[in-house]
């Protein structure tokens, strides 16, 4: 009885040793990544839109009435867009919204796309100081 008390001691550290699928042999497979989560486009009503800025090639305040500003980031920098101060945009769905549309920019006819809007405040001005002028 001893033996046969031995036998299945050794069979069953075998067991332990080796599981079951550690000889399969061949690339570890290794999990695919996630899919990048786009953030959820803001879109402005075109109605609400009091004027537009344009700071420079690359970017475009949005003066809401309220005194809310919004921000865009194009997509890229949009060539001409400053020196011709003036861009045109389609609606589309009633709104504008991030990343989904193009502006084209006056008296030249570039495209560009849209790119983030983000909440913008404007930065304070100093303090003039009495007796400073």
């Amino acid at each position: 009885m001893n033996r046969r008390l031995a036998a299945v001691a050794a069979l069953f550290s075998l067991l332990i040793a080796f599981p079951v699928g550690a000889a399969e042999t061949g690339p570890a497979t290794v999990p695919a990544p996630e899919p990048e989560l786009k953030p959820t486009p803001i879109c402005l009503d075109p109605t609400f839109i009091d004027h537009t800025q344009i700071v420079d090639d690359s970017t475009i305040l949005f003066h809401m009435r309220g005194g809310k500003i919004w921000k865009n980031t194009l997509a890229s920098k949009c060539f001409g867009l400053k020196m011709q101060g003036g861009f045109a945009y389609e609606v589309q769905g009633g709104t504008i919204c991030s990343n989904m549309q193009t502006i084209r920019v006056l008296n030249q006819g570039s495209v560009c796309a849209l790119g983030e809007f983000t909440p913008y405040t404007p930065p304070e001005k100093p303090e003039e100081k009495p007796g400073s002028k």
